[in-house]
């Protein structure tokens, strides 16, 4: 855990995933996200999948403004369903679906869900909400 409460790591089972064939762990820390699989041991560099929601241009005034552009989105996230079925919908090609485990807290603080975002955030990224 950092100095804030934000662990570096976290590492779940999800209950299903899209895009990517016999996953039996998933491991999220604020720079990437290690899948491993019946396959092998897959890594997902966040700045490799970061989309800016702002042109090069812009992103480059607000520098010279010295202001902060928006921060880049590695991934959409969709709430608004139970929690087991709450998922993440990575920038990758194609695109991969991690859904949350089958015991998925159902109190949102204590989530995976939760804590996914915050360690994502940690890195300097962040995550959309599909809704």
């Amino acid at each position: 855990m950092t100095s804030s409460g934000v662990p570096y790591e976290l590492a779940f089972v999800p209950s299903r995933v899209e895009g990517h064939v016999g996953v039996t762990l998933v491991r999220v820390f604020p720079d990437r996200m290690v899948i491993k699989s019946s396959t092998g041991q897959r890594v997902v560099r966040f700045r490799k999948i970061a989309r800016y929601h702002e042109s090069l241009p812009r992103r480059i005034l607000w520098r010279m403004l010295l202001k902060r552009p928006s921060t880049p989105s590695v991934a959409y996230r969709d709430w608004f369903h139970a929690p087991p079925e709450r998922f993440f919908r990575f920038h990758t090609s194609p695109p991969l679906t991690i859904t949350m485990p089958v015991d998925e807290p159902a109190d949102y603080a204590a989530s995976n869900f939760f804590a996914i975002q915050q360690v994502i955030r940690a890195g300097g990224y962040e995550t959309l909400d599909l809704g």
